[in-house]
């Protein structure tokens, strides 16, 4: 028989049985990490954008993961000593998780940012925890619940009426802005790596995960970024250009990881991510007005608001039990 006043509760190996946290604490933990996490997320929005004014795509994900890699093999070295090797079996699903997690999802990002507004991109990556167990229901038959279907579909709704402008012949004609397209594929290529995570977080850390995907994506980067002409583009940077990477890479990789991973040891990746989602779209579209004089539209606004309840309704009650769980890594889909 169940005992009363107890919960299942995140910790930092996974689902333990304890006691329930006492509420003014809960709250605290309960904003506090996912809150700075969040705006160090959202932070890396503009950064990034500063930097692909002198970057190209492929460069500016290759210098971004190479600051991280030194900040992760120190966080690495600290949680195993010595740092374990990939299993011969797993090396190319950790290059997998490299080519759509490191490479393809922060190339279409930094593409898109290219063709749209900050804030756009914000939005749509929002969706990433709906898309991921939309993904998980079709490819894995993971089941969804009638709630969690309707948060899908008013997300979905929320991402047309963005791509459509609010006109939804321009949907239909498939008349969409490039930028947007573009980040609703980086936000796809973020859930087929996360399905990947699922399947290899059994053997492996988050850190360790995250560290080896990087170490594949830089591989992945170095031809396509010398191919786009990197050592140009390193020596005729800028000090903002430098600065931005230095923050996307320590920031948002290293110390945003590092928040995210404890906020979901704290108080589980649900309530984590239904904060961290709901926030960084919001911030994006705040500090992109305030920093790059980006317009705030009522297009926009109504989009986040169908995405951010859609992401409410798909991962369901904060409470003992997630519906829908993020990705294991400590970094979710974020600029």
């Amino acid at each position: 028989m169940r005992r009363r006043g107890r919960c299942r509760r995140a910790s930092a190996t996974g689902w333990t049985l304890g006691r329930r946290t006492p509420v003014t604490n809960l709250r605290a933990r309960a904003w506090l990490l996912p809150s700075v996490a969040a705006l160090l997320f959202s932070g890396s929005y503009i950064a990034a954008k500063v930097a692909t004014r002198e970057l190209g795509p492929f460069s500016a994900t290759l210098l971004r993961y190479v600051v991280a890699l030194v900040l992760l093999a120190a966080l690495l070295r600290r949680v195993e000593a010595p740092a374990r090797l990939p299993r011969k079996a797993d090396v190319g699903y950790l290059v997998l998780l490299g080519l759509l997690g490191i490479a393809a999802y922060h190339v279409l990002f930094f593409t898109a940012l290219r063709f749209t507004e900050v804030g756009n991109t914000a939005i749509v990556n929002a969706t990433s925890p709906v898309v991921t167990a939309l993904m998980a229901a079709a490819v894995i038959k993971e089941r969804l619940r009638g709630r969690e279907y309707a948060g899908v579909g008013v997300a979905v709704a929320g991402v047309l009426l963005l791509l459509s402008r609010g006109r939804p012949d321009l949907a239909v004609q498939m008349n969409v802005n490039v930028g947007d397209a573009l980040m609703m594929l980086s936000v796809l290529s973020w859930a087929g790596y996360s399905l990947l995570v699922r399947r290899l977080s059994a053997r492996y850390a988050s850190v360790t995960l995250t560290f080896w995907a990087s170490v594949a994506g830089v591989v992945l980067l170095i031809p396509l970024a010398l191919a786009e002409g990197l050592p140009r583009a390193v020596a005729r940077a800028s000090p903002a250009t430098w600065l931005a990477v230095g923050y996307m890479g320590i920031a948002a990789s290293a110390v945003g990881y590092v928040l995210y991973n404890r906020s979901i040891a704290a108080i589980g990746p649900t309530r984590t991510a239904s904060v961290v989602y709901s926030v960084v779209p919001v911030l994006v579209t705040i500090l992109a007005w305030l920093t790059l004089g980006e317009p705030v539209t009522g297009i926009m606004v109504a989009s986040t608001a169908l995405i951010l309840v859609g992401l409410h309704l798909a991962l369901g009650r904060a409470g003992c039990a997630p519906a829908v769980q993020g990705s294991p890594r400590g970094e979710p889909s974020a600029g």
